[in-house]
């Protein structure tokens, strides 16, 4: 079985060296992806990001640098 590192919106930000303010920008522009977690129906379901998410937008913007 496969782990999955899952964070809270606040580790996230912390790990990208970003606000949360930017982390939802990012999130709100689909740019990083959530998970909703939680019971189905829940007013309030919990935001989770795979840490593998971050990693691929820090993928993403690797490759658009320009040398």
């Amino acid at each position: 079985m496969t782990v999955v590192e899952l964070l809270k919106k606040p580790e996230a930000a912390e790990r990208l060296h970003i606000s949360l303010r930017t982390l939802n920008r990012l999130i709100a522009s689909g740019q990083i992806r959530v998970l909703h977690v939680g019971q189905p129906g829940s007013r309030n379901p919990a935001v989770r990001i795979k840490a593998s998410e971050l990693a691929a937008y820090i993928a993403h913007l690797e490759g658009r640098r320009v040398a």
